[in-house]
């Protein structure tokens, strides 16, 4: 996302450089990746964390800045409810409650489309976004002003004037803005007038009712969809814009009349008309209503510094949180632009972002409450102490043994699978991200072996590494999680000053497991000979055959 200091100075009153804004909020987690001087302003490029859609606006990132900085933060201008003269309202109807949550429509009569005054061009090219006509440049502004995407149609291009929100029928298509003809399916939620779609919502508009110079009439949209409808419709269709980026990443359900009431009177202002009918605010599923966090001050300590009570309060109510109660329980109910905020550990993290995680001092870890309750390996039953308690001396034995620990994806490809071989039932995501990664792992074997071959591809003289993690197992209607662990040496074992580099093999990784035995549950493996399998076809040709352990992996 790219920013205009400029622009964001005219929402917060700030005593900083361009530089030492960048900085402060880098420091708080929205990062800073460049920074450029373009003719008098500074335009910043933004790393957005997928849990802060709020920052994808500059009025979202001057109210961040108002809460690191204490800064006054100034309220967005001409947000007020616009004047209407009589006449019909604009038809709107929801049939999918759920994908679209809320649609809040506005007539305006009596434009006059065509190029953006000075002032409104200089913005949206103070952040490179080319001006295409007064009213376009508006939708464009309030977008990257309060992060709430909007469309303007050509009314007098909607068949019987009305809006129909829906699912797309099988077979049916349409021709967006950049001249595309796409093919839609039931997946895809679209906007319709009374006899085709119109737009693909959330996306991008159709080509039929465009805005153009002879347009006088505009319908214009604010709504909220479903981020995961729009996220899918966009993979599906290979079709992405400033509008689908943020509504997958969720926007504020409140804000829809703000920004539609912000635009009506900007189009008003630079191109004309008058409001017909009033704001009609259609609303299908209402979102779950944002919850309290019960919160107790003296929490913060974990932190490790002394953060007053009354400056706890004071910039959670920064934020726009509502505080109430007293002593060591408060009542902190997030607004509805933080859908990050559910749990007093997310408070904590606001409380260090805004501290400064800079000044927070360096101290030793605090012993794990747990593991001093339940006592030493030699004080109580190995078998009766939590699993994670016995996962943490897992981990240190095998450390103390010269492995490292690696972490792998869960998400792996089937046709690794296939090379072990695996017969085995295994979990499929109905929706993957990647086709490399759509299962769900039942062993942990294949990133073992993927961790060995890379580090021995790239000339490694050995590998010693230990996995704990999560495998999948059953069907989708009986899913199972299981904790595996899986220990792969390779190669050389390291040199020591007692003991010259040689091969691992197989009575090293016994001594390994031995021991583990013998912490863990007091006592020591047996071990009994057994003739491996031999996987058929698994090596290359004139090589010999793999052998392959009966046992499970």
């Amino acid at each position: 996302m790219t920013l205009s200091w400029q622009w964001l100075k005219q929402y917060v009153t700030v005593r900083l450089t361009p530089q030492q804004a960048a900085e402060r909020l880098t420091l708080a987690g929205l990062e800073i990746t460049d920074r450029r001087v373009v003719s008098d302003d500074t335009r910043f490029a933004c790393e957005v964390t997928p849990n802060r859609p709020d920052w994808l606006s500059h009025f979202g990132v001057a109210r961040e800045l108002a809460a690191i900085t204490g800064s006054a933060l100034k309220g967005v201008p001409a947000a007020r409810e616009v004047p209407s003269v009589r006449g019909p309202r604009p038809t709107i109807t929801i049939k999918d409650r759920k994908a679209c949550r809320r649609y809040v429509g506005l007539m305006i009569e009596g434009v006059t489309v065509g190029p953006s005054p000075a002032h409104l061009r200089q913005r949206l090219e103070a952040i490179g976004v080319r001006s295409l006509n007064n009213v376009v440049d508006v939708t464009n502004f309030v977008l990257h002003e309060l992060g709430q995407p909007l469309h303007a149609f050509n009314a007098d291009r909607l068949a019987k004037g009305r809006i129909v929100v829906r699912r797309a029928v099988a077979g049916e298509s349409l021709t967006t803005i950049d001249g595309v003809a796409r093919t839609l399916d039931p997946s895809i939620l679209v906007i319709a007038d009374a006899e085709r779609p119109v737009a693909i919502a959330g996306i991008m508009g159709g080509q039929a009712t465009e805005v153009t110079t002879a347009t006088t009439r505009i319908l214009l949209e604010s709504a909220w969809f479903d981020p995961l409808v729009t996220r899918r419709a966009s993979r599906a269709l290979g079709l992405a814009s400033d509008s689908s980026y943020r509504f997958e990443r969720g926007i504020d359900f409140e804000q829809t009349v703000v920004a539609a009431r912000r635009a009506a009177a900007m189009i008003i202002e630079v191109a004309g008309g008058h409001l017909v009918g009033g704001l009609v605010d259609r609303r299908g599923a209402r979102p779950a209503a944002t919850k309290p966090i019960m919160w107790n001050p003296a929490e913060a300590a974990a932190l490790g510094a002394t953060i007053p009570a009354t400056w706890q309060r004071q910039r959670f109510e920064r934020l726009e949180c509502r505080v109430s109660g007293s002593g060591a329980r408060w009542r902190v109910t997030p607004p509805s632009f933080r859908a990050d905020l559910n749990r007093p550990a997310d408070l904590l993290e606001e409380l260090a972002r805004l501290w400064g995680y800079d000044r927070l001092p360096s101290t030793l870890p605090r012993p794990d409450p747990l593991l001093a309750a339940v006592g030493s390996p030699e004080g109580s039953a190995p078998w009766v102490r939590p699993l994670r308690v016995r996962e943490c001396e897992l981990r240190d034995l095998l450390i103390a043994a010269g492995l490292d620990e690696t972490l792998t994806y869960s998400l792996i490809s089937p046709a690794e699978l296939q090379r072990l071989p695996w017969t085995d039932p295994v979990l499929s995501l109905r929706n993957p991200l990647s086709q490399d990664r759509r299962v769900l792992r039942p062993t942990l074997v294949v990133g073992a072996l993927e961790t060995v071959a890379r580090n021995l591809n790239r000339r490694a003289p050995g590998v010693a590494v230990f996995e704990l993690g999560r495998t999948y197992h059953g069907t989708d209607g009986s899913p199972e999680e299981r904790r595996r662990l899986i220990v792969a040496l390779a190669g050389l074992r390291p040199s020591s000053w007692d003991a010259k580099p040689g091969p691992w093999d197989v009575f090293h990784a016994k001594g390994i497991l031995d021991t583990l035995s013998e912490r863990l549950i007091g006592k020591p493996l047996s071990w009994n000979p057994i003739t491996p399998n031999v996987a058929v076809g698994a090596g290359a040709a004139g090589a010999p055959p793999i052998p392959r352990s009966p046992m499970p992996y």
